[in-house]
């Protein structure tokens, strides 16, 4: 009984590399009222239109800490790069928080329960 022939199958192509990630060009600081019933967020971004701009967002924070509908957008200005977008929004933080706003940090530092010579091992 003789074997049919098998089709060769062509080698696979290798899929093109990828270009490497680039950051966007994006920056929030999240700034809180005394009562943390109000939030104000200042962020720098380059918009679809590819211009560079910082605007600030003011809005109510419900009991549950999720933002609710407030009092909107604001105080948008254009700059000519990133790095002047950043500087505007230092300078706007700055002011902020003079008036009386408080930044909230984004993490919290701990403390190192082991380090590199005490690894821990799996437990199962």
């Amino acid at each position: 009984m003789a074997i049919p022939n098998k089709p060769v199958a062509a080698p696979k192509a290798q899929p093109a590399p990828r270009a490497p990630r680039v950051p966007k060009e994006r920056v929030e600081v999240k700034l809180v009222s005394s009562n943390k019933k109000e939030q104000l967020r200042v962020k720098a971004e380059k918009n679809k239109a590819g211009e560079y701009i910082t605007f600030l967002v003011h809005n109510n924070v419900g009991p549950d800490g999720k933002r609710q509908p407030g009092f909107g957008r604001g105080a948008t200005q254009k700059h000519a790069d990133f790095a002047a977008a950043k500087a505007s929004l230092a300078s706007t933080v700055k002011a902020s928080v003079e008036k009386g706003w408080i930044q909230k940090t984004t993490g919290r530092s701990r403390e190192d329960a082991f380090d590199l010579a005490h690894i821990p091992a799996p437990t199962a």
